[in-house]
This record gives C-alpha cells, structure tokens and sequence, in this order.
C-alpha cells in the first residue's frame, strides 16, 4: 500500500502541475475570469497535505487501505471545489474524476472502490447543477474553441498520468510475481534437503541396528576364540567398520 501511495503522491503533484498550467493558461491566454483566492486556497491545501504525507512515508509510516481511501477522498473533494470555481460541469478538467476511480480500483478492496465510485459520482451531479460561471472574452476564442482545447488539455494529463500509473503498477506487479517464483524456488530446495536429511536419518538408523549386533558378536567370538589370532585379528577388524 505504501508504494501506491507513493504513486498517488507523486501523480497529485504532476496533477498540480498541469492545474497551476490550466488556471495561468485560463487567465492570460484565455481570459477567463474566475475567482482566484479558493481556486488557489485549494491548490496550496492539497500541496501542503501532499508534502505532510511524503514525509511521513519517508519515516517509514505503514499506510492502511483506509488512510489510501482517506487521500483518493481528498482528490475527490479538492477536485471538486477547483471545479465548482471554475464553471463547474461545462470545466473539460471535470473528466479528471475518473483518476481516483482508476486508482481505488488498482489498489483497494471492491467495497471502498465502489465507495470512492459512487462519491465521484455525486460530486459530478452536483457540479452539473451548482457552480460559478467563468465569463471569458468571446472576442478571443468562442465558449466551444475554448471548451475542445480544455479537452484536449485535460485528455493529455488523464492520459499521461493513467499511462504512468498503469506502467508502474504493472511492473511492480512483474516484480512481485518473479520475487514469489524465486521465494518458490527456494522452498522447494529447502524440502528437498529436508527430505534428503530425512531419508538419510532413516537410513542410518536401519543401519545401527544391524552393525550395532555386528560389534557385539564379534567382541564374543574374540573372546571365544582368543587362541587364534588371525581369526581374533579379523574379528578386531570387522568389529572396528561396524564401529565407524
């Protein structure tokens, strides 16, 4: 979980990149009027809670799922309020409610998915009936040039961080399928010594018996016939093998 919110982390902050962009781009290019002290109150709140949750991560804090819903709800909400200021539904960047859904669904349970789904979903109705209209200079552009180059602009950055997310994702997910092949690898050698080390056990243990009654008659028979002393010699012999 720690690595995808790293992910998440890190794709926010390319997020609010491309928003500073679109609100610069908005205002000098465009000409669109909007209110810029919530627009850049929200900005600057999520940057500061992108920065706390970056530390933390560094000190080595374990993340639960449910501090990974906590941050995609801070997306939702953050998104929502940038734009409920900035036209609300007709803003091209409200597409951008579908990265959280993208990342709920890569990284959690079913159930907070559906959660993070439906809350999108509610903050997209309710931008369709509540917001602050822009006003523009149609001079410059009409409202329909205007709203296809936001498209454009907001199917670039969806598309670059989904691309990423996806690539990353699916490479850790290689690498934790070669780690379990290897952690498999290793267990089965560790069974096959163990089983090696049994087999072996059992085998001298069947073995102990018989040499065990080896060295006792041939101690016997040297005491028997000690008037021999090749036999005697032989017996000694035979007896120091069993032995070993």
């Amino acid at each position: 979980m720690n690595t995808n919110l790293r992910y998440l982390l890190f794709i926010r902050m390319i997020a609010i990149g491309g928003q500073i962009l679109a609100l610069a781009m908005m205002q000098w290019l465009f000409a669109i009027q909007f209110p810029p002290v919530p627009v850049i109150t929200v900005i600057a709140i999520l940057g500061i809670v992108t920065f706390i949750t970056w530390r933390q991560l560094e000190r080595g804090k374990e993340v639960s799922e449910r501090i990974f819903v906590m941050q995609l709800l801070t997306d939702v909400m953050a998104l929502t309020v940038l734009i409920y200021f900035t036209g609300g539904s007709a803003n091209p960047f409200i597409s951008l409610f579908i990265l959280p859904i993208i990342f709920a669904a890569a990284s959690i349970h079913p159930v907070c998915t559906s959660f993070i789904a439906l809350s999108a979903i509610a903050c997209y109705t309710f931008l369709m009936f509540f917001n602050v209209p822009v006003l523009h200079s149609h001079i410059q552009n009409s409202g329909i040039q205007l709203h296809i180059w936001g498209m454009w602009f907001g199917f670039i950055l969806s598309a670059g961080l989904v691309a990423y997310f996806v690539s990353r994702m699916a490479q850790a997910l290689r690498n934790r399928e070669h780690a379990l092949a290897v952690a498999r690898e290793d267990a089965l050698r560790a069974d096959k010594a163990v089983a090696l080390g049994t087999l072996a056990a059992g085998t001298a243990h069947e073995l102990g018996t018989p040499l065990s009654t080896i060295a006792l008659l041939s101690k016997e028979l040297e005491l028997e016939y000690a008037q021999d002393s090749r036999l005697v010699h032989d017996l000694s012999m035979l007896r120091e093998q069993a032995a070993e």
